[in-house]
């Protein structure tokens, strides 16, 4: 069967023009997430944070960031105390479970089909190991410390994806928190040979306070 050349040629151009859109919209791209406590603590204190094979912890204002393989439409976000791995033979990671009989919070979020908002809906995990999926940012925060997970009205920018924003409650004693942290690193140690790290972003807004006060509304 003959083809036309000009068809062939055609198609190709589609597909490389496809690919290097799809390269241009992914380069560069990051997310980031904001844990809110009492405002008259003197830091945010830091928690473990896991992603698709990532790790990271929130910085003392409370912001963290992971950087993105993809634009994504959707995606899960759960906050528990610690996580199991399960690996096989050759000491590699098949994956993470959390056990639902401990205290949880899981919810998903997907963009509405106009792209300018996210649904959130809390869900009930009923399997007794519950799986984690891909794209799921993992927190490892005491699920009783936390007033509410919703999400973040702040424009952290074109290139960012726009985490939830946890907001801890503000009658916790900043000291028994600072402790719960402590927990929540050494907890994860055992997660950290098959994660890779992250940096924390430094920023300091101690010159620039309305720059904070925007970004923590």
């Amino acid at each position: 069967m003959h083809i036309n050349k000009k068809i062939i040629y055609l198609l190709f151009s589609l597909v490389f023009i496809s690919f290097c859109c799809k390269n241009y919209l992914n380069a560069g791209f990051s997310s980031k997430g904001y844990i809110q406590v009492n405002p008259n603590w003197k830091s945010t204190p830091t928690f473990r944070i896991l992603f698709n094979g990532k790790q990271t912890r929130n910085d003392e204002n409370g912001f963290y960031s992971f950087p993105m393989d993809q634009y994504l439409n959707k995606y899960s976000f759960l906050v528990c105390k610690h996580i199991q791995k399960k690996v096989d033979k050759t000491n590699t990671l098949k994956y993470l479970r959390t056990r639902v009989e401990k205290p949880y919070k899981f919810y998903s979020f997907k963009r509405s089909v106009d792209g300018k908002k996210w649904i959130q809906k809390e869900k009930n995990l009923k399997k007794k190991n519950f799986i984690i999926p891909d794209n799921c940012i993992i927190v490892l925060i005491n699920p009783k410390y936390i007033e509410k997970v919703e999400v973040w009205s702040v424009n952290p920018g074109a290139n960012f994806l726009k985490l939830p924003k946890i907001k801890l409650k503000d009658n916790l004693v900043e000291a028994r928190v600072k402790r719960e942290s402590n927990k929540s690193l050494l907890r994860s140690l055992d997660l950290l040979p098959f994660h890779e790290k992250i940096a924390i972003e430094k920023k300091n807004f101690d010159n620039d306070p309305k720059k904070l006060a925007q970004l923590i509304q």
